[in-house]
C-alpha cells in the first residue's frame, strides 16, 4: 500500500534526523533555564509580605523587616488610625488616594503606597458592568517572597554522603570549632572558611584522576595531611558538606565561559543564605574569600560582584579573608580577580546526587524533556530553547510514528495466497 511506504520513508527520515541531533546533543539542543537576577535572588527580607481586602472594604497590610511595634496610617496627610499593630487593618477610601503607613516607635522611614478603590456602584452610575476593582499604583517598598520557596528549594539533604562522615563533620563543628545553633550565620562562614582554608592551602593544585574514587571528606583528609591536591570544584564541596551540616543553606556555583579557543576562568565557588538580612553571600575558599561587602555592609553575591566588575565599580568592595591569627578586612581590589567576567555566565547547579546525575534514566529524562539541573544567568545571551524543542518534537514524533507502524503493521502486511 502507498501509505505504509509513505509511513516508512517519514520513520526513516525521522530516524535520520534523531540521529543526527543525537550525534549533535552538545551542540545546542539541550534545554536551558536562564533565571534573572530576581529567580535567583528575590527580596525576603524587607518589604511588603501580603496585602488583602476583607469585608467592609478594609485593606490588610503586613510587612516584613521592620522592628517598629506600633503604627499610625495616614490617607493624604490626615491621620485615619493609629496605635495599630502588624499586620495593619484600615478602611480604604474610595478613588485613589496616597496612604502612609508610618511606624511610631522606630527610625524606619515611613512606606508609601497608593491604592485606587472603584466601588461598582461607581461604575454602574457611568452604565458600566465593570466589578469594584482594587489597584495598586504606587508603592515604595517591594513585595517580597515567600521564605520557604525561594530558599529552601536550594536546600541539600545530603542523601548521598554517608551518615558516618556527616557525623564527623557535625563533631569537627561542635568539638573543634565550637560553633552552637544560635550562632549568626556569618560567624558560621567566617569560622568554618577559615578552618577549610588553613587546612588545605598548602596542597592547593591539580588533584590526581585517583581522587574521585573518594568521599568529600575524605578528600578534605587527604588534602589536610597533605597526601592529595584539591582544586577549586573539590574545596567547593568540602565548603558544602561543612556549611550544610552547620544548619546553613548553601548552594554551589559555576563560573564558565569562552572567548574563542579560550576558556575564560572556570571556576567553582559557593553561596550561603544568611536569613538574618535575607541575602545570598559570595564565598571562595580557594581564593581566600570568606566573604565580600559593598561599602554599606550589604554582604554580595555572585551577580552582585559580576554587575560591579562589568561597571569597573569595585573600589569600595570590602574582602574578609583568613589572616595570620585572625579574620582581617581589606579590600577587593587587592585580590586575585581572574574569574567572574564580563562574557561569563554564572551557574546555579540545584541540589543533586552526583552518583546519580550521570545515570542512563537521569540523563534521558534531560535528553527527552523539560527537566534543567541548573539555572543560568547570563547577560550576553538569551537562550530561547529552539533547538531543544524541534529535538522534542521530532524525538516524540519518532516514537509516536513508531508505535502507529507497530500496531497497523499486523493489518498491512500483504498476504501470500
Amino acid at each position: 500500500m502507498a501509505y505504509r511506504s509513505a509511513l516508512w520513508l517519514l520513520f526513516l527520515l525521522l530516524t535520520a534526523a534523531n540521529i543526527y541531533i543525537y550525534v549533535n546533543r552538545n551542540n545546542g539542543y539541550e534545554y536551558v533555564k536562564q533565571s534573572s537576577y530576581a529567580d535567583l535572588y528575590p527580596n525576603i527580607s524587607k518589604g511588603i509580605r501580603s496585602i488583602s481586602i476583607e469585608k467592609n472594604n478594609d485593606v490588610v497590610i503586613d510587612l516584613k523587616g521592620y522592628n517598629a511595634a506600633k503604627w499610625s496610617v495616614r490617607c493624604n496627610d490626615a491621620v485615619i488610625t493609629n496605635e495599630l499593630s502588624l499586620p495593619l487593618r484600615f478602611a480604604l477610601k474610595e478613588k485613589i488616594n496616597r496612604y502612609l503607613l508610618i511606624p511610631i516607635d522606630s527610625s524606619n522611614a515611613p512606606v508609601t503606597i497608593d491604592l485606587d478603590y472603584s466601588p461598582a456602584a461607581l461604575y454602574k452610575a457611568n452604565s458600566s458592568s465593570i466589578a469594584t476593582n482594587y489597584e495598586i499604583r504606587y508603592c515604595s517598598v517591594p513585595f517580597i517572597s515567600n521564605d520557604s520557596f525561594s530558599v529552601n528549594k536550594w536546600r541539600d539533604e545530603l542523601e548521598y554522603i554517608e551518615a558516618t562522615e556527616q557525623s564527623i563533620v557535625k563533631k569537627i563543628i561542635t568539638d573543634s570549632l565550637h560553633l552552637k545553633e544560635n550562632d549568626s550565620t556569618a560567624v558560621k562562614i567566617k569560622i568554618i572558611g577559615s578552618y577549610i582554608f588553613n587546612a588545605i592551602k598548602n596542597n592547593m593544585g591539580v588533584p590526581a584522576d585517583s581522587l574521585k574514587n573518594y568521599s568529600v571528606y575524605q578528600q578534605f583528609s587527604l588534602a589536610k595531611e597533605g597526601r592529595a591536591n584539591i582544586w577549586c570544584g573539590n574545596i567547593t564541596d568540602i565548603f558544602h558538606l561543612f556549611a550544610t551540616n552547620a544548619g546553613m543553606v548553601c548552594r554551589k556555583i559555576g563560573i564558565s565561559g569562552n572567548k574563542d579557543a579560550f576558556r575564560l576562568g572556570d571556576h567553582s565557588l559557593n553561596e550561603c543564605y544568611i536569613p538574618e538580612t535575607g541575602e545570598w553571600a559570595y564565598i571562595d575558599i580557594t581564593q581566600n574569600i570568606l566573604l565580600l561587602k559593598d561599602s554599606k555592609g550589604r554582604y554580595l553575591n555572585t551577580a552582585d560582584l559580576y554587575q560591579l566588575k562589568k561597571q569597573q565599580q569595585t573600589g569600595n568592595i570590602l574582602q574578609l579573608s583568613v589572616g595570620d591569627s585572625s579574620v582581617i578586612e581589606t579590600n577587593y581590589t587587592e585580590a586575585d580577580k581572574k574569574y567572574i567576567w564580563q562574557q561569563n555566565e554564572i551557574l546555579y547547579p540545584h541540589p543533586y546526587n552526583p552518583k546519580t546525575l550521570y545515570s542512563f534514566s537521569n540523563k534521558f529524562q534531560r535528553y527527552a524533556g523539560v527537566h534543567p539541573w541548573l539555572e543560568v544567568y547570563n547577560e550576553n545571551r538569551r537562550y530561547d530553547n529552539h533547538r531543544f524543542y524541534l529535538k522534542s518534537f521530532l524525538l516524540h514524533s519518532w516514537i509516536l510514528l513508531g508505535l502507529i507502524i507497530l500496531v497497523l503493521y499486523p493489518f498491512t502486511k500483504k498476504h501470500r495466497p
